[in-house]
C-alpha cells in the first residue's frame, strides 16, 4: 500500500495528542496506553477496511463497457472515461481457464502524451458478445473515430505485471510528519501576544500560574520572549527538516519515473 506510510504517520500523531491530553490532565500515562494504541493503528485499520471492502464491492458487482461516440465507459477502473485518441489498443483473446470464453484488453493512455498506459480486461460470457464488439470496432474504424490497432490470438497471451511502487513515499510521509510539528510552533513563536493581556514580551512566567504549561515553562524559562524564541528556533528546525525530506521524497520519486517505466504497460485493472 502506497498511503501506508501516511497512515502511520498520522497513527503517531494521533497518539502524541493523547499522550499530550492526558498530560495536560495530570492523568497517568500508563493507564490511558491502550488509548494511544488505539490511535496508533486506527488510521492504518480504516485504511486496510477501506481497501478490502472496495476490493470486495468490485468482486461483486459486473463490469461493463460502453462504446460512445467520443469516448468508452468502464467499471472497476479507477478512470472510467476515456477518449478514443487516448485508446492505443484492442486484444481479443480466449481465457486461459475457459477457452470457450473470450477475454477483451483494451489498452489506454491516461496523459496525452501516452507515455502511462494501463489495460483493462472484461470477459465476455457469449460469443454473440464478443461478434457484436468486433462489428462496432470495426464500424467506428471506418467512421475514423477508432485508429487503435486490434489484435485476436488464438492462446492466452501473457503479461509480466510488474508490483506497483511508489518512490519516495517514506520521506513524504516523514515531511508530512516534521511539517505538522513544525508549523505550529512557528506560527506561535511569530504571533504577538493579545493586547487584552497587557502583557510585554519580556513578561515574567512564575509557578504561581494556573495552567500546568505555564507552570512547566517556568521552570526552564524565565520571560514570554525566551519561550516564543525557543518556539521560533524548533518550528523552524523541525519545518527545515520537513522542506529536505519533501524534496527528497520527490526527487527519489523523479529519479524512479524514467522514460522506459513510462512505457510499461500496467495491467492494475484487469479481472
Amino acid at each position: 500500500m502506497p498511503m501506508l506510510p501516511i497512515t502511520i504517520v498520522c497513527g503517531v500523531t494521533m497518539a502524541e495528542i493523547v499522550a499530550l491530553m492526558t498530560w495536560l490532565s495530570d492523568r497517568n500515562l500508563l493507564a490511558t496506553l491502550p488509548v494511544m494504541a488505539l490511535a496508533l493503528i486506527t488510521p492504518t485499520a480504516l485504511l486496510t477496511g477501506a481497501l478490502e471492502l472496495n476490493l470486495r464491492l468490485s468482486h461483486w458487482t459486473k463490469r461493463r463497457l460502453g462504446l460512445e461516440t467520443n469516448r468508452i465507459r468502464i467499471t472497476h477502473a479507477k478512470y472510467r472515461n476515456i477518449p478514443w485518441k487516448w485508446i492505443k489498443g484492442w486484444l481479443f483473446e480466449p481465457l486461459a481457464e475457459r477457452t470457450d470464453l473470450a477475454k477483451v484488453t483494451v489498452e489506454y493512455a491516461i496523459d496525452r502524451k501516452g507515455k502511462r498506459k494501463r489495460a483493462w480486461s472484461i470477459v465476455l460470457a457469449q460469443p454473440e458478445q464478443t461478434h457484436a464488439l468486433k462489428s462496432e470496432l470495426d464500424h467506428l474504424r471506418e467512421r475514423g473515430i477508432l485508429d487503435a490497432p486490434i489484435v485476436e490470438l488464438t492462446e492466452p497471451a501473457t503479461f509480466q505485471q510488474k508490483p506497483f511502487r511508489f518512490r519516495g513515499m517514506v520521506q513524504l510521509a516523514l515531511a508530512l510528519y516534521f511539517f505538522v510539528h513544525g508549523f505550529p510552533l512557528v506560527a506561535t513563536g511569530i504571533s504577538q501576544p493579545e493586547k487584552d493581556r497587557q502583557l510585554s514580551s519580556d513578561s515574567t512566567i512564575t509557578e504561581a500560574q494556573p495552567r500546568k504549561p505555564a507552570r512547566y515553562m517556568a521552570r526552564y524559562f524565565s520571560s514570554e520572549k525566551e519561550v516564543r524564541q525557543f518556539f521560533l528556533v524548533t518550528g523552524a528546525a523541525l519545518t527545515g527538516l520537513g522542506a529536505l525530506f519533501y524534496i527528497w521524497g520527490i526527487a527519489t520519486a523523479c529519479k524512479g519515473r524514467n522514460p522506459a517505466q513510462n512505457n510499461v504497460t500496467s495491467k492494475d485493472d484487469t479481472l
